[in-house]
Formats: structure tokens, C-alpha cells, sequence
């Protein structure tokens, strides 16, 4: 439970004045045992309390800090906050058995990456979304998804979804009508193909 609380970072934030700490230092040594322990957690229930623990001793130590330590523990419950809400989304998804590429100990990110515009994402999401192709999840969920794994942020998804709205009628689902076409003419190629046996 209070394993990220024994670190060095915490005791020189509990001792600044009297200790001669290196706080920038100590504050990268804690957020690299942070992100270390993400990896190689698989218990994620106990990590999430060890960190809820260490959120809050953290926010224990804001109310006191001196203006100079206040920025590292800022920064600090920002990291604790932001994994918090990475093992929720983790431990859900073993519950629920739904796919999470947050979890992915690799750098597909950086490997997929949207090319296409913002509109015609957004266009296919809700496309998924309506057909129910992800059961209940909810479209903020997957467009939070979607911008991990494609390395795309769409902001105002909702404003975009509304300009489809108004767009003249044909023009509604282009991105779409575009797939559409598309597959069409590939499986009208693969059909001229002579068959393998």
C-alpha cells in the first residue's frame, strides 16, 4: 500500500526545509517508478489502491507545501490522477471483456496513425456506435479509444456529429459512401480473379 509513499520524493517533500533534496530529481525517479509499476502490475486492483493511497497522501501534502515543493506535488497528483484513471479503464475492461488498447505493451500508436480528416472519423464512429458494433460502450469512450490507437484527438466530436447533421442531404455520409465504394470495387476485382483450387 505504500510503496510509491516510501520513496525518496515523498521524504524529501516531508523534510524540504531540513534536507538538502534534489526535488526535481526525486520527482523523475517517482514518476519513473510510477510508470514502472504500471508495467509490470497484474494486479490491478491492488495497484489502483496503492494508488488512491498515494493520491491522497499527496493531496495531504499540498495543503502544507511551501511554495517551491508545491509545483513537484502539483505535478506529481496530476500523474497519480491520470494512471488512476488508466487502471479503472483497465480493470473494466477485464470485467466487462471488453477490449482496451490501453493495455497494449507495445507501440501500436505509432505504428496506426489516421490520416483521413477529423469529419470522417467521426462519421464512422457513429456509424459503429448506431450499429451497436461495440454493445453499450459509449461514444465518448470510443472516440478516447479510437485517439489512442489511430493517434488522433478529436476535440468537439459533438459539434462535428451536428454539422453532419446540417450538410445537404447526399452529403451526409461521403466518408462512408467512400468505404462503400471502395469495397465494392475490390471484391468486383477479387471476382475477376481466377479461383485457387
Amino acid at each position: 500500500m505504500k510503496r510509491l509513499t516510501k520513496t525518496q520524493f515523498f521524504l524529501c517533500l516531508e523534510a524540504y526545509e531540513e534536507a538538502s533534496c534534489d526535488l526535481r530529481r526525486e520527482y523523475d525517479e517517482f514518476a519513473n517508478r510510477l510508470f514502472s509499476e504500471w508495467s509490470a502490475s497484474n494486479d490491478w486492483e491492488a495497484y489502483h489502491n496503492i494508488l488512491v493511497y498515494t493520491y491522497v497522501e499527496l493531496s495531504c501534502i499540498t495543503t502544507e507545501a511551501k511554495k517551491d515543493v508545491s509545483e513537484y506535488v502539483e505535478k506529481a497528483i496530476v500523474l497519480v490522477d491520470r494512471q488512476i484513471e488508466l487502471v479503472e479503464k483497465q480493470i473494466l475492461a477485464e470485467q466487462t471483456g471488453v477490449h482496451c488498447p490501453l493495455t497494449f505493451k507495445t507501440a501500436i500508436s505509432q505504428v496506426l496513425q489516421w490520416k483521413g480528416a477529423h469529419i470522417e472519423l467521426v462519421e464512422l464512429l457513429n456509424a459503429l456506435h448506431e450499429a451497436g458494433s461495440f454493445g453499450k460502450t459509449p461514444l465518448k469512450e470510443l472516440f478516447t479509444v479510437a485517439g489512442k490507437l489511430f493517434g488522433v484527438e478529436v476535440k468537439n466530436h459533438y459539434r462535428l456529429f451536428w454539422g453532419l447533421k446540417n450538410s445537404a442531404k447526399g452529403e451526409r455520409t461521403k466518408f462512408l459512401d467512400k468505404l462503400k465504394r471502395g469495397l465494392l470495387r475490390k471484391i468486383e476485382k477479387s471476382d475477376m480473379k481466377p479461383s485457387r483450387k
